[in-house]
């Protein structure tokens, strides 16, 4: 049975009026500073990433309700295969949760303070999602990319960056992924030195091998549990 994480569920009251521009990526850095908590749930269906102080813009969302419960807003996510994420959020004094089917990675989020924003990593495509053996989360999304559009597709997400393996035991953690999980495959990460490289039947590459043009699997690494990495 998959271990149940509990989750912090005394969340402020939404108390700022929101009319804030979207967050760009490319201005500020990316996504990959904003704390994130992941729940691992009884089935991978359940499973839950939630970031704070992120909220979806209305004209991105499919259906909104007027609720000030988190858990009435997840739980309406949830419900719906359509719904890939949701946000609790306040408009002029009023307490709404919105919905959103656009691609999480597809999708440009506003910076709303107090909100909660809540993505349902199953409907992240992936071939891999899960804790690895040093506590990191990591995400070997689909579809393969070009190396061009990996660093971006990693950090649209928030908590995540391509997986760089700072500590030996990271490193041992993304091989076995390699290895087990992905079989081998080729996969795009950062090496210690922040040198993008290739990651192949349990080894990192010396460097990324210039003969490969097509788009190819990549690996992203996210620190819910707070660890050093």
């Amino acid at each position: 049975m998959r271990a149940l994480y509990t989750w912090i569920t005394a969340f402020t009251i939404l108390t700022t009026t929101l009319y804030l521009p979207l967050y760009d990526a490319q201005q500020d850095a990316n996504f990959t500073s904003i704390p994130i908590t992941y729940v691992e749930g009884r089935r991978p269906a359940d499973d839950l990433i939630m970031a704070s102080d992120l909220s979806i813009p209305a004209h991105e969302s499919y259906h909104s309700f007027q609720t000030d419960k988190f858990c009435t807003c997840r739980s309406a996510c949830w419900a719906s295969y359509q719904c890939r994420a949701s946000s609790l959020q306040q408009v002029d004094r009023v307490s709404f949760c919105r919905l959103s089917s656009t691609p999480v990675r597809q999708t440009p989020l506003q910076k709303t303070p107090n909100a909660i924003y809540i993505i349902k990593t199953e409907r992240i495509e992936h071939y891999f999602y899960g804790i690895g053996d040093d506590g990191l989360l990591y995400l070997a999304p689909k579809p393969p990319l070009p190396q061009s559009d990996v660093l971006n597709s990693c950090q649209k997400i928030p908590g995540h960056r391509l997986a760089k393996p700072k500590t030996d035991t990271q490193k041992m953690a993304m091989l076995k992924i390699s290895r087990d999980i992905m079989n081998g495959t080729r996969m795009r990460v950062y090496d210690m030195n922040d040198n993008l490289v290739m990651m192949k039947d349990g080894e990192i590459m010396a460097s990324t091998d210039s003969t490969v043009t097509e788009p190819t699997p990549f690996l992203c690494q996210a620190n819910p549990h707070n660890l050093n990495w």
